[in-house]
Formats: C-alpha cells, sequence, structure tokens
C-alpha cells in the first residue's frame, strides 16, 4: 500500500467523526447529513474531502474547514 505524509485527512480525526464519538457509519453520516456510503468512501480512503463536506465536518466537530481543505491539499 502507497503510503501518504501528510496522512490522509480524515485519518487525522477518524476517532473523532467515528470512534470517541461511539457513531456508527450510518449515525455519523445522518448527523452530517450525507449518505453512509459517502461517509463510508470517505473513512476508506476512497474519496477526497470537498469543499462542502468540510463545512459538514468542521461544524460537527467545531473546527476549521480551511483545516479540512488545507489537509485534503497538502494530502493532494
Amino acid at each position: 500500500m502507497l503510503m501518504h505524509n501528510p496522512s490522509y485527512p480524515v485519518e487525522v480525526d477518524r476517532g473523532k467523526l467515528i470512534d470517541s464519538a461511539n457513531l456508527s457509519v450510518t449515525e455519523a453520516a445522518n448527523r452530517l447529513g450525507v449518505t453512509s456510503g459517502s461517509i463510508s468512501n470517505l473513512i476508506n480512503c476512497h474519496t477526497g474531502i470537498r469543499p462542502e463536506m468540510a463545512i459538514r465536518i468542521s461544524i460537527f466537530l467545531n473546527t476549521s474547514n480551511g483545516m479540512w481543505l488545507n489537509l485534503q491539499k497538502n494530502y493532494d
């Protein structure tokens, strides 16, 4: 598997998004207002963080959407 430095953006806060919040993928998707497939693709590194998703995650985690976009830009 190809390793990236920096890490894939969702690896940075997957614990907050799913694990430590004790949410399933479906519950996280419902809270973010997206499909569970979208979250699954995101946390499994099949898709990147787009601006709309950055906004949703930043609201959910009380972070900056710019942070998520910068993490994605650095990863790309």
